[in-house]
């Protein structure tokens, strides 16, 4: 996982984010490297993160606006800056009862 660059320089930060359930199973693969702007040398959101994956994997579809994410042990939302080393988890909400 590597990053470069600056903020409005074109600069991309690569962050491997892990898919769990449906997910894994629309995507056919556990993790994918994901390039998305970086906001600072090395770092990047959750919401660029989201809006990369969606860009990658159109058949998520509607799907992709409602998935979860995790950032080491913590859920995150969009404004959740993301380091290209970090642990990025994704999966689809859960439901139950």
């Amino acid at each position: 996982m590597k990053a470069s660059g600056e903020p409005g320089q074109g600069g991309e930060c690569v962050v491997r984010v892990r898919v769990f359930a449906r997910l894994r199973d629309i995507l056919g693969t556990d993790a994918l490297d994901v390039s998305a702007p970086c906001v600072s040398p090395g770092k990047t959101t959750v919401g660029l993160l989201r809006q990369a994956i969606g860009a990658v994997a159109p058949e998520l579809g509607s799907l992709n606006g409602a998935l979860l994410f995790a950032v080491g042990t913590e859920y995150a939302d969009d404004t959740t800056v993301v380091a290209s080393d970090d642990d990025v988890a994704c999966f689809p909400p859960v439901s139950g009862g």
